[in-house]
């Protein structure tokens, strides 16, 4: 296999491992938010007994007026929750397609990062204004670093 065959495949795996789990969690909160809305527009519309006569209770020992309906509190939530999303629904898309840009850039980079590593990597060398030995000590150093970096404490 080839570098550029090596190179794709890798980044096609790493692009299934990153985006199948997002789009996994995308379905399925697409799937749930109908149900939500229901549930939330059934649990304010009526109030079970027990709790009206708690509510009842409450209000007549209360300081602050309280409103006689005990859903009353409830709707005016969901009426601003529904709101707040809703006002926030264009960013939450166009935050949605940044990502996706950004995953983009970052699987072409990891592509010709894969497929040109060790050409840039000597290309880097060459350009630094130190002597060869200095110049591989470095890159040794930094090397290093970015292994420890990436391996758990």
């Amino acid at each position: 296999m080839g570098p550029n065959r090596a190179a794709g495949l890798t980044t096609s795996v790493v692009g299934l491992l990153i985006v199948a789990p997002a789009i996994f969690l995308v379905v399925a909160f697409a799937r749930e938010a109908p149900h939500v809305s229901e549930y939330v527009q059934q649990s304010s519309h009526g109030v079970p007994g027990q709790f009206e006569r708690v509510w009842n209770a409450a209000r007549a020992k209360s300081p602050v007026p309280l409103p006689a309906d005990p859903a009353e509190p409830v709707k005016k939530v969901r009426d601003r929750a529904i709101a707040f999303v809703s006002s926030r629904a264009s960013s939450l898309v166009s935050d949605s397609l940044a990502s996706l840009g950004t995953l983009v850039a970052m699987l072409f980079t990891l592509f010709f990062a894969l497929r040109d590593g060790d050409r840039m990597r000597r290309q880097l060398r060459d350009r630094l204004p130190f002597p060869d030995a200095e110049s591989d000590r470095l890159m040794g150093q930094v090397r290093t670093w970015s292994r420890r970096a990436s391996v758990p404490a």
